[in-house]
C-alpha cells in the first residue's frame, strides 16, 4: 500500500514527538527546594523547630543542621522482578522536607550521605545518624534525611500542624502506599550539587558552596527495603547515586548496575529478614555482624536521646526501652563499628 508522503511525514514528526516525551517523562521529574526554613531550638514549647533534630553535639564539630521543604510532581513506577520499573502515571504533586547536616568548607570530604528515613511505628527515624553521626562529623561527611513516607509525615503533622501541615505525600489522597517516593528521593540526590555544578539561578543550594564527589543512599529495616526497590526499579531509569548501603532489610538487590551496593545484616536479621543467599559480586557486598541485633543498646540510647531532646528534656541519662523480655533484647555487640567500617 503506497503512503502519501504528507502523511509520512506526519507519522514520523508523531513519532519523533512521543520518543521525545517518553524521554522527557523518565527523567527525575524537577523540584523546588524551599529554606533554610527558620526554626526554634529543639524542645522550644512552640514546636516550631526542627522535627527529630539531631541529639549528637553539632557544634563540636562545627556542624550546621538546617531543614529544606522540597515539591514537585512525581510518578508512580511498576515494579518487576529483578528489573527495571516503567512510569506507569504521573503530574502527581508532592510536598515533604529534609534536614542537612553539613560540616565546614575546610573539613568536607567530599562525600554526601543521603538517608531513606524510616518510619516504623510512625515516627522519623534517622538511625544512620544515630549509628553513624559521630563518625561522619569525625569525617567530614555532609549528611541529608529525607522524609519520604506519609507516616512519618502524618506523625510531624501531629506534632506540629502549623510547621508541617502542608506536607504532603499522596497527591491529596490520590496515591497510594508511597509510591512517590521514589522520585523524592531521585530529586533530593539529584539537588546536591556535585564538583564542577553550580545551582541555578535563583535555586536553593542545600549545601551552601559544597561540592559532592560521592553520594551514598542508606537506609535501615523499613527504609532498607524502600531502598533496596528503588535500587532495583527506579534508580536505573536515571542513575542519582553512586552507591547504596542497604542494612537491616532489603531482600535481593541487583547487582549489574554500575554502582556499589553494601549489605549488613545483624545476627538477628539473618532468619526474618535475608532473602535468599546473594553470593558477592564486583558490584555487591554483603557482610553479616555476628552477635549484633537488629535493635541494639546504641540504637536504643540514641533513640532515648532524640525523644527526650524534642520534649526539652535532658539527654544525658538515658537508657533502653525496657521490652519486659525475660532476656536482654538488645545486643552491645557494636554493629556500628562495622557499618563505619563499610562507609570508609
Amino acid at each position: 500500500m503506497n503512503i502519501p508522503n504528507r502523511l509520512k511525514r506526519v507519522s514520523l514528526l508523531s513519532l519523533i514527538a512521543a520518543l521525545l516525551a517518553t524521554t522527557s517523562f523518565a527523567a527525575v521529574p524537577p523540584a523546588m527546594i524551599e529554606g533554610p526554613i527558620a526554626a526554634e531550638a529543639p524542645g522550644h514549647p512552640s514546636r516550631n523547630g526542627i522535627y527529630s533534630a539531631s541529639a549528637l553535639d553539632l557544634d563540636a564539630y562545627d556542624y550546621i543542621e538546617e531543614e529544606f521543604f522540597i515539591s514537585g510532581s512525581g510518578n508512580t513506577y511498576s515494579q518487576p522482578d529483578l528489573a527495571t520499573g516503567a512510569i506507569e502515571s504521573g503530574g502527581h504533586p508532592y510536598k515533604t522536607r529534609l534536614v542537612v547536616r553539613r560540616p565546614s568548607e575546610d573539613d568536607f570530604n567530599g562525600i554526601v550521605i543521603v538517608e531513606w528515613i524510616n518510619v516504623t511505628g510512625g515516627p522519623d527515624k534517622d538511625i544512620d545518624w544515630w549509628q553513624s553521626g559521630e563518625h561522619f562529623m569525625r569525617n567530614g561527611y555532609a549528611y541529608v534525611v529525607v522524609s519520604a513516607q506519609q507516616m512519618g509525615i502524618d506523625t510531624m503533622i501531629d506534632w506540629s500542624p502549623e510547621r508541617y501541615g502542608q506536607l504532603d505525600m499522596t497527591a491529596s489522597g490520590r496515591v497510594e502506599n508511597d509510591a512517590l517516593s521514589y522520585d523524592v528521593f531521585s530529586a533530593v540526590g539529584r539537588a546536591i550539587n556535585r564538583l564542577g555544578e553550580e545551582s541555578p539561578a535563583g535555586a536553593t543550594d542545600l549545601l551552601f558552596g559544597l561540592r559532592a564527589e560521592q553520594i551514598i543512599a542508606t537506609g535501615h529495616s523499613q527504609s532498607a527495603s524502600r531502598l533496596a526497590t528503588y535500587a532495583n526499579h527506579i534508580h536505573p531509569l536515571e542513575p542519582v547515586y553512586d552507591g547504596f548501603m542497604v542494612h537491616g532489610g532489603g531482600g535481593l538487590i541487583r547487582d549489574d548496575q554500575p554502582v556499589k551496593i553494601f549489605k549488613l545484616m545483624a545476627e538477628t536479621d539473618m532468619r526474618r529478614r535475608a532473602a535468599s543467599p546473594q553470593p558477592d559480586s564486583d558490584n555487591f557486598r554483603q557482610w553479616e555482624v555476628a552477635g549484633s541485633s537488629h535493635v541494639d543498646v546504641p540504637f536504643e540510647i540514641e533513640y532515648a536521646k532524640a525523644r527526650n531532646l524534642m520534649a526539652g528534656l535532658p539527654v544525658d541519662d538515658v537508657a533502653p526501652r525496657d521490652t519486659e523480655c525475660a532476656l536482654p533484647p538488645y545486643s552491645t555487640v557494636p554493629f556500628r563499628d562495622v557499618l563505619n567500617a563499610a562507609y570508609d
